[in-house]
């Protein structure tokens, strides 16, 4: 159970393309809601950086809820996120202009996401990207997995010790998914 938009802006920047990718998405059942910025530049290197928020689940189920029964396109979650991370409403009031004949869910949604900006905590996070490490985000003693893959965010551990991962990332790593798979037998044990 997971929402995800994806907003694409190509650039030439001193000579130099590159694709911006701006992904949003909400993994109600995790109680994750997260924005991440993706860049390919036209020599193949690739960077992304993001916000991950931890929040209560039942208030991101309830999100999902407005959303894909209200019939509210996937780019509100660009307004939702925006509110999240500045702590303002602001930008979902902006959606009564867009969203004709659909103020009660955008009330609904302002609702929600004051609750959200209430309770929402700032997470530790890694995204891995094809085979690299794209971008490790703040220490903390635990962070959570995710994988980046044509444009959708896939949630692939639930906790994962920093420690033991920056020992394993000191390691020859071949492949993205040596760690991945250490992760999971870490999980099950």
């Amino acid at each position: 159970m997971k929402l995800v938009n994806v907003d694409e802006v190509s650039n030439i920047f001193y000579g130099i393309r590159s694709t911006a990718r701006y992904i949003q998405a909400v993994f109600p059942l995790e109680g994750i809601i997260c924005e991440v910025e993706e860049m390919v530049f036209e020599d193949g290197e690739k960077t992304a950086s993001g916000e991950f928020y931890s929040t209560p689940k039942e208030l991101l189920v309830e999100l999902f809820d407005i959303i894909t029964r209200g019939d509210l396109p996937t780019s509100v979650l660009e307004d939702v996120l925006m509110a999240v991370s500045l702590g303002d409403l602001s930008p979902v009031d902006e959606l009564k202009d867009i969203l004709e004949g659909k103020e009660d869910e955008v009330e609904s949604l302002k609702m929600v996401i004051a609750e959200i900006i209430k309770t929402r905590k700032r997470e530790d996070v890694i995204i891995v990207e094809g085979k690299d490490i794209v971008d490790l985000l703040p220490y903390g003693n635990d962070i959570k997995l995710f994988l980046l893959e044509s444009n959708e965010i896939r949630k692939v551990s639930k906790e994962v010790n920093v420690k033991e991962l920056r020992n394993i990332l000191g390691m020859d790593v071949e492949d993205v998914m040596d760690i991945i798979n250490l992760i999971r037998v870490r999980e099950d044990v």
